[in-house]
């Protein structure tokens, strides 16, 4: 009964929606239609006439391959320039080595029999002794001084020591683009409390 109701209220106001449009005469579109479907086309112009066909040699023995770089140089170990920074690639490689210097953290200082030791605390966690003539990064660096001094004081009025720094100090080996060798001074630094 409400669907019977719903249909019939959609014919009527459809009706009624017709009923309401102002007629448009369309005479002016039907002499249009019948003037173009009486007219003839022009006739097109004839296509000009096709180009003999002439095949191209292609010689790619004589190009270079697109996929290679012409301009890279393979660099032997004969071809880097001898200086007196080189090196040593016939010692025994040390632990700290394996890891970049920026993954190593300098943790503390220790000091034992005299000498002074550095902890370092490798990407993995472990803490390693390190002293003078050690290397540790990958590019050959030997460590050259390990250092403590005595920080300013925050507030000299409240009578508070002030923070040790240590300081670990590094000489790295590497290679540059003309194939020599130079080296780079490297420092690593900690601020600890003087207890």
């Amino acid at each position: 009964m409400i669907r019977l109701t719903l249909g019939t209220m959609m014919v009527v106001s459809a009706l009624l929606v017709q009923g309401c449009t102002p007629q448009v005469p369309l005479d002016d579109l039907k002499a249009f239609v019948d003037k173009a479907g009486k007219t003839q086309p022009k006739p097109l112009a004839p296509l000009p006439p096709l180009p003999e066909y002439k095949p191209a040699q292609y010689d790619v023995t004589t190009l270079r391959e697109p996929f290679t770089n012409p301009d890279i140089k393979v660099v032997q170990k004969a071809d880097i320039e001898e200086s007196d920074i080189h090196p040593d690639t016939n010692r025994p490689k040390e632990a700290l080595e394996a890891y970049d210097l920026d993954s190593l953290s300098f943790v503390g200082l220790m000091n034992k029999g005299g000498k002074e030791f550095a902890l370092v605390r490798d990407p993995q966690g472990a803490l390693h002794l390190v002293a003078e003539g050690n290397y540790m990064g990958k590019n050959f660096g030997r460590v050259v001084a390990i250092r403590v001094e005595q920080g300013k004081a925050m507030n000299d009025q409240l009578g508070t020591k002030p923070p040790l720094q240590g300081q670990l100090e590094l000489e790295e080996i590497i290679s540059t683009s003309d194939n020599r060798w130079r080296s780079r001074p490297r420092v690593i630094s900690m601020q600890f409390e003087n207890n």
